[in-house]
């Protein structure tokens, strides 16, 4: 059966009137005639008798208009219910790791607050976290060190970080350091055995056969998980360490931190998007696109492209 049938009796019958009905339907005369003719053959029953004055509800006409009025409320409730729904923004939630809270998250924010479709949480903490949070369902995506390895996962590579060794030209000035012998002499800042970074510590002493690792462990220093704890204590002279030199820019620009140039580089580090295979697109597609638009603006301000390199599609 036809609603606008019903709402059109639903008026016919408050209003008494043809032409007032037809004004508040915003439909000609004839239209609510045409209608109230079909409604009547289909119900198989007269429901109402004369017009204008004379208008009167039969015995079926008023059973039909007190059921009638509950289907037109009902019908008005869910057409406002389905286009609340619609305008409604997407809710989701992003990991950050801290490397991107100190570098390009002022960006990403700024995009999500431009795009009124988005209603984003955001969570930062150390990787094992982030993924922890991902694979139990409290995060939507989590923006983190590549690489992932889960095929449960999917991962878009977002943007690499130049990473530098780096200390206090107080303790030891760039023009003294000609190779990683001379800055393993020294204490070294690092993160916790297990973490990412500590891995990615290692590794790169292998890749450089850098040989007696074991043996200058006891100078390392665990601060934790904080890079910026780290580059604090660098700062300070207390040790050197590994960090991804845009966001440590500021401490560089000040004098505090100095950036030793040496043979033995380090890989970039890599940032990816990560989510579940099945994971909502109304929520990880726009932060993937915002997540690279911001990335693209960090790499553009300042000298942050000289040691940050944004994807590029």
């Amino acid at each position: 059966m036809n609603i606008s049938f019903l709402e059109t009796f639903y008026w016919l019958a408050t209003l008494r009137s043809f032409s007032e009905a037809a004004k508040r339907l915003r439909v000609s005369q004839p239209v609510v005639s045409m209608r109230m003719a079909t409604l009547q053959r289909d119900l198989g029953a007269e429901l109402y008798r004369g017009s204008g004055k004379t208008f009167e509800l039969t015995n079926a006409g008023r059973r039909v208009f007190a059921k009638c009025e509950a289907i037109v409320v009902l019908s008005k409730e869910l057409e406002d219910e389905a286009r609340q729904a619609a305008s409604a923004a997407t809710t989701g939630y992003v990991g950050v790791t801290d490397v991107i809270a100190m570098s390009w998250l002022p960006e990403f924010l700024n995009n999500l607050s431009i795009d009124s479709s988005l209603n984003i949480g955001i969570r930062t903490g150390p990787l094992s976290d982030l993924m922890a949070a991902l694979q139990n369902g409290d995060i939507d995506v989590a923006l983190v060190l590549e690489p992932v390895s889960d095929p449960m996962l999917v991962s878009d590579h977002i943007c690499d970080f130049t990473v530098k060794w780096m200390g206090s030209p107080d303790l030891l000035s760039p023009g003294a350091v000609k190779d990683i012998l001379d800055l393993t002499r020294l204490p070294i800042i690092r993160s916790p055995r297990n973490s990412y970074r500590y891995e990615k510590m290692l590794e790169y002493f292998r890749w450089h056969d850098v040989t007696g690792a074991d043996a200058f462990q006891p100078r390392w220093i665990d601060v934790g998980l904080s890079m910026a704890t780290c580059a604090h204590l660098a700062s300070r002279g207390v040790g050197v360490t590994a960090l991804p030199v845009a966001v440590a820019t500021t401490l560089v620009s000040q004098g505090r931190l100095s950036i030793y140039d040496i043979p033995q580089e380090f890989l970039p580090w890599q940032i990816a998007a990560v989510r579940k295979r099945n994971a909502n697109p109304n929520v990880v597609d726009p932060v993937i696109d915002n997540a690279r638009r911001a990335a693209r603006a960090f790499e553009q301000a300042g000298d942050n492209g000289l040691y940050f390199r944004a994807l590029r599609l």
